[in-house]
């Protein structure tokens, strides 16, 4: 698994399990992280928890099909320096059967974003002799001047990294995956204000445990694959 230079890694174990048992289920990327200006390329990873909250049965096992242990790795780039003047961009959408185009002229892309974010998510995969980490799913977002993903005619200028339909199915079922790695974004850029300041809407103020606060920058206990 190769990573850009310089790529941090970082274990968000804390984020996920805020994440898991938050009674809110459904999660949008364009609505529910304020700030995911990312400052360099990062690589966060966790474990699964042990129960995730459903809004139909409320707290139930960690599904067993879903991952054991993955990471996400973010990497962004300016758009100024990517599309040329006479570029068109398209506008891919994640959710549906089929590829969702629209076109947009550059200057009006570059007005509406400025960074342009590859996440891809990687899965352990265990064999008994060994484990290796493999891609699963990828995305392609962007973000404006504050840091939040700009809408294009109505819709969150999000999607999956690869067009191809069966890439499109895969990263909207991993979507849920890619949501507590946004979270623990948000909440570093936002100063744990999550936790604390109450600047952002109730449903976002999570429960912490008595005493304890969210690591931040802690490095993981081991690698992805080991």
């Amino acid at each position: 698994m190769a990573l850009p230079e310089g790529t941090v890694t970082v274990d968000v174990q804390d984020f996920v399990d805020l994440w898991a048992r938050h009674p809110k289920e459904y999660w949008d990327a364009a609505v529910d992280f304020p700030d995911l200006t990312l400052r360099s390329p990062i690589f966060l990873v966790a474990a699964a928890p042990k129960t995730l909250y459903s809004e139909t049965i409320g707290q139930q096992p960690w599904p067993r099909s879903s991952p054991k242990r993955w990471g996400v790795a973010f990497n962004a780039v300016p758009t100024d320096a990517t599309w040329s003047d006479e570029q068109k961009v398209p506008l891919i959408s994640v959710v549906g059967a089929e590829p969702d185009e629209l076109v947009l002229r550059n200057a009006e892309a570059k007005r509406l974003a400025r960074w342009w974010v590859k996440a891809s998510m990687f899965e352990e995969e265990r064999t008994p002799s060994a484990s290796k980490a493999v891609r699963t799913a990828a995305w392609s977002y962007m973000l404006d001047e504050e840091g939040s993903i700009p809408l294009v005619g109505g819709r969150p200028w999000f999607g999956s990294w690869d067009r191809d339909v069966e890439s499109l199915r895969l990263a909207e079922d991993r979507l849920k995956y890619l949501h507590p790695m946004l979270l623990a974004i948000s909440a570093w850029n936002e100063n744990a204000a999550v936790f604390c300041d109450r600047l952002l809407p109730p449903y976002f103020q999570l429960k912490m445990r008595p005493g304890h606060l969210p690591m931040m920058g802690r490095p993981p206990q081991r690698d992805l694959a080991s």
